[in-house]
């Protein structure tokens, strides 16, 4: 069943189903995730960690919390060098986890810079 047919007045009940599907996704990367910080720092756990952090970070930013984006992007980041340092005698595995680190240094200058240039715009239209 879609929500095509749903009129205006039920527009808060499509809010409140995408809130609660946004929270349970939240939920379960969490819970995916916390395991995992305990196992073994063998190099496929650390990955797993690694990409269960980015998904949560993308529900993060689905769901306009920066700050929760941002830190979450930085544990990524932070055990995803690990990763890299754990791969070092093995070149070609290193390399495609570099990248990834790479990847993720990227996503997190560009929130980096829309977070100050959101500031800045803000800044502007204040001092108007």
């Amino acid at each position: 069943m879609g929500f095509k047919h749903l009129g205006r007045q039920d527009s808060g009940l499509q809010c409140g189903i995408a809130c609660f599907a946004r929270k349970t996704a939240d939920g379960v990367l969490l819970n995916c995730a916390t395991p995992l910080y305990s196992a073994l720092e063998d190099a496929g756990s650390m990955e797993a960690v690694v990409k269960a952090l980015l998904l949560l970070a993308k529900v993060h930013k689905g769901q306009a919390n920066s700050q929760a984006f941002m830190q979450t992007q930085m544990e990524a980041r932070e055990r995803q060098l690990r990763l890299v340092n754990r791969l070092r005698g093995e070149p070609e595995l290193a390399r495609v986890q570099k990248e990834a680190a790479a990847d993720i240094c990227f996503t997190l200058a560009q929130e980096y810079d829309a977070g100050l240039n959101r500031n800045y715009e803000q800044v502007r239209e204040h001092a108007a």
